[in-house]
């Protein structure tokens, strides 16, 4: 699935990809605008070339040249404009989807760092919807972070609540989360 690719690729995969998708797109269109306009030359010199061998331009075949070169070059301007939009419309597109996988993760972060700051460390993380990215790497560390200091300050505080009632046989119920 495509979506998921996108999800677990790195941020700066996402873009470098982004990046490069822009520059194939933006050289795609230079080198259609100069295939057209050398088109556009290509064609009013041949087209020069059979009046002035016919020995007969005239006004109209003038006016009928000219009208010819302004169909093919207003072509060609309509033509670069609307890739240029496609490009805009597919790039904004883009990146949006890039700001919203990275801005999902750091308001989850944010959520989750305030319900810590004020003391509650039952705050579940939700990292279901985050990539394997680095934004959902981290969410999910803190997220690991978070539990092990809620159990060391459970072990701490049932620890201390048996001391201070004589029990100096205390045992730690997670030895495995305190590390150091």
């Amino acid at each position: 699935d495509m979506r998921k690719k996108l999800r677990d690729a790195s941020i700066k995969t996402k873009f470098v990809l982004t990046c490069a998708f822009l520059i194939v797109c933006v050289v795609t269109c230079m080198l259609l605008g100069i295939y057209a306009f050398t088109s556009v030359r290509n064609s009013a010199t041949n087209y020069m070339k059979q009046l002035l061998a016919s020995g007969t331009i005239t006004t109209g075949q003038m006016a009928e040249y000219t009208a010819h070169i302004q169909t093919v070059q207003s072509r060609t301007i309509i033509g670069i404009v609307v890739f240029l939009a496609v490009i805009l419309v597919l790039s904004v597109l883009i990146f949006s989807v890039l700001a919203r996988y990275i801005s999902d993760g750091i308001d989850e972060l944010s959520t989750a760092i305030d319900a810590m700051n004020h003391g509650k460390f039952d705050h579940k993380v939700n990292s279901d919807r985050l990539g394997n990215d680095e934004m959902g790497k981290a969410v999910r560390d803190y997220a690991s972070m978070t539990e092990k200091s809620r159990l060391v300050i459970k072990n701490t505080a049932d620890c201390l609540e048996q001391m201070g009632q004589g029990d100096f046989s205390v045992h730690l119920t997670n030895p495995e989360a305190f590390v150091g």
